[in-house]
């Protein structure tokens, strides 16, 4: 995206079309606005133009960039946060699979986003495969794939247990 600001209006109008989502997921920039929707529906759900509350109880994220100011979203344009610690702001079950390459480009920003996460809801994936998921047709090999697995699947059955986020 030449702004990270442009994918809300594509993004928003889908939403309210389904009936429920029990986690967001995304890729590089489609981890950034799967988070940026999981920040707005936080603490108490984002509210959707047909009447329903958008909830999600987990995030899964592959190599995601580093989150923008909601804020300055919503207003159209288009801001980084800075590195200053802004603490863990997200309370559900997240995984995170990122890369720690010196080959990769963005290295890094999935710890900078995983580091918004709270410590005890967190799970993580780092491998060296550069901009990729692990066990993608794209990606060098397979290496990793399980612990990848393995992360996804402990959020999601973070998120399924029965005191899981209990209004954290």
């Amino acid at each position: 995206f030449a702004s990270r600001s442009r994918p809300w209006p594509l993004v928003l109008p889908y939403i309210p079309g389904f009936s429920h989502f029990d986690g967001v997921m995304g890729f590089s920039e489609g981890a950034l606005v799967a988070a940026m929707l999981l920040l707005a529906s936080l603490p108490n759900g984002l509210r959707l133009s047909n009447g329903n509350t958008f909830s999600p109880r987990c995030g899964i994220f592959f190599c995601a960039a580093t989150p923008t100011d909601l804020k300055l979203i919503f207003e159209s344009q288009s801001y980084v946060m800075d590195k200053k610690p802004v603490g863990e702001v997200i309370n559900v079950p997240t995984a995170h699979v990122w890369s720690d390459s010196a080959s990769d480009p963005l290295r890094g920003m999935g710890k900078d986003f995983a580091r918004l996460c709270r410590a005890d809801l967190r799970s993580e994936c780092v491998h060296d495969l550069g901009h990729e998921i692990p066990g993608s047709p794209s990606a060098a090999s397979d290496e990793n794939l399980e612990e990848a697995i393995y992360v996804v699947r402990m959020s999601i059955e973070k998120a399924e247990a029965p005191d899981a986020t209990a209004k954290l």
